[in-house]
């Protein structure tokens, strides 16, 4: 009990005192689920596994980060294209200098405007875009209206 009432004052700036830490300490018991062991041998792998997926996670992505910086490629100065996105465009494209225009890559992609026609209707629209490009698109274009609206918020700051 010293060492959450230690906490509590510490914490608050002294606001809390003793009596909150005991009050604190019975809604706890009060609150938090069940005396059970198997639950908490559960909860506390299921955090490790957590933790061990995010250090995972970190590590890729600094992986990828330094394979786009070797690689230096042109698509790294597309707004929005980041070393994640990059990487995953770039790894399914292969080498962007194999298209000899960027219309066959955006052919290849999928994002080449088709005409339809039939008497006097005529039509443009996209053909099927490829599911790779597409999650890519979206998370470029979540950045990029992020990197806006941070860049609006400064600007009313001055």
């Amino acid at each position: 009990m010293t060492h959450l009432s230690h906490l509590l004052v510490a914490a608050s700036h002294g606001h809390f005192k003793k009596e909150q830490a005991k009050e604190l300490r019975v809604l706890a018991r009060k609150s938090v689920g069940a005396c059970d062991s198997a639950l908490s041998i559960q909860i506390t792998h299921s955090i490790a596994q957590i933790e061990l997926l995010d250090s995972q996670l970190d590590s890729v992505q600094a992986q990828m980060a330094e394979i786009m910086k070797f690689h230096d490629s042109v698509i790294m100065t597309i707004p929005g294209i980041g070393y994640i996105n990059g990487g995953m465009i770039l790894g399914e494209i292969g080498d962007i200098h194999r298209f000899s225009s960027p219309n066959k890559l955006l052919a290849f992609a999928g994002l080449d405007l088709s005409v339809y026609q039939s008497g006097n209707y005529s039509a443009r629209r996209t053909k099927d875009v490829q599911a790779w490009l597409q999650s890519a698109q979206v998370r470029t274009h979540e950045r990029s209206t992020q990197c806006r609206e941070e860049q609006r918020h400064l600007q009313g700051l001055l």
